[in-house]
């Protein structure tokens, strides 16, 4: 027997390679992934009332800055810090929110003191057991809030006594009045003598000159301390 003959008839190499370019995935044919047209959500940068308002509103709720920046929808930080700083109207509105905030934490000890329903377990058969974690979270709780309160709002609920002037800021001022009408002659001389004392060079200058007073007491209208007029 001769060997086989393989006849391929024409155009068929044609075919074939056709068919060998069909078999094999092309990457032009494969299935795109979309593109991410998504744009991320801009935090506000320009300052308005109602953005303000949210602000302060939720700081009274309360809930700290930190995490109200970290809301997209709302401005971050340091933006917040510059509304303060450029506009006077949402810094007063802010501090409010802020005494406002201590009042609603103080509240909140309160709350916290008198939930007790978890302070202790009881099992199936009735056994109860005391959840230490649980109250010492809560003292934690309680200590935490005591604590903002207290630097929020000082005078109110801090725990040093505060002394401030008249007008509730700033320490409390003295100022003393010497009315020299209602001094005596004697008072005068003495008067005159411990000014002359505080000012004097030396203290011998300073003795000469008042036993020079006692010995003359016909000068004493020359060197009397001025009064004033009625």
């Amino acid at each position: 027997m001769g060997r086989p003959v393989c006849v391929v008839a024409a155009g068929g190499m044609g075919e074939m390679a056709d068919m060998g370019r069909k078999a094999t995935p092309s990457t032009t044919d494969a299935p795109q992934t979309p593109k991410n047209t998504h744009k991320p959500a801009t935090r506000p940068v320009a300052y308005s009332t109602a953005m303000a308002e949210e602000i302060c509103g939720r700081l009274a709720a309360p809930a700290s800055l930190v995490s109200i920046c970290r809301d997209p929808a709302m401005p971050a930080y340091r933006t917040v810090m510059v509304w303060l700083d450029r506009y006077p109207a949402f810094a007063r509105q802010y501090a409010t929110a802020r005494t406002i905030q201590a009042d609603v934490m103080f509240e909140e000890t309160i709350a916290i003191a008198d939930a007790s329903s978890r302070d202790k377990t009881v099992d199936a058969e009735g056994k109860e057991t005391i959840d230490f974690e649980h109250i010492n979270r809560s003292r934690l709780r309680v200590d935490i809030r005591k604590w903002a309160a207290s630097k929020l709002n000082p005078r109110k609920y801090g725990d040093e006594l505060l002394h401030t002037g008249a007008d509730g800021e700033g320490p409390v001022q003295h100022a003393l009045a010497l009315n020299y009408d209602a001094l005596t002659d004697d008072e005068l001389v003495t008067l005159r003598r411990l000014l002359d004392k505080a000012s004097a060079p030396a203290v011998v200058e300073n003795s000469l000159l008042i036993e020079a007073e006692a010995e003359a007491p016909e000068h004493l209208e020359a060197r009397r301390l001025p009064r004033s007029a009625h």
